[in-house]
């Protein structure tokens, strides 16, 4: 990436994981995937880390059309996480 080339913001993705374009998806799933597993793994039993981590982006892809921008994409995110993890126990 050069120095005029700057990264997209959650936004951006959100509005092209929104209109069907999988790049929006991909570059949040790549963005917030190391952040949402050391959550799950902190919360998780390591085992299971994996599947609630999967999970738990399952339903941000099957909710996504939802997500209206009232909060950052970061806290929505950590919502529906934490509501996985909630349903594992």
């Amino acid at each position: 990436m050069t120095a005029k080339q700057t990264m997209p913001s959650d936004e951006d993705l959100v509005r092209l994981a929104q209109s069907g374009q999988l790049d929006g998806f991909t570059g949040l799933y790549e963005r917030y995937l190391p952040k949402v597993y050391n959550r799950v793994r902190y919360l998780v039993p390591e085992s299971d880390v994996e599947d609630v981590t999967q999970e738990g982006f399952i339903t941000v892809f099957k909710s996504l059309r939802g997500f209206k921008g009232t909060a950052q994409f970061s806290t929505w995110l950590r919502t529906l996480v934490d509501r996985r993890i909630a349903d594992y126990y």
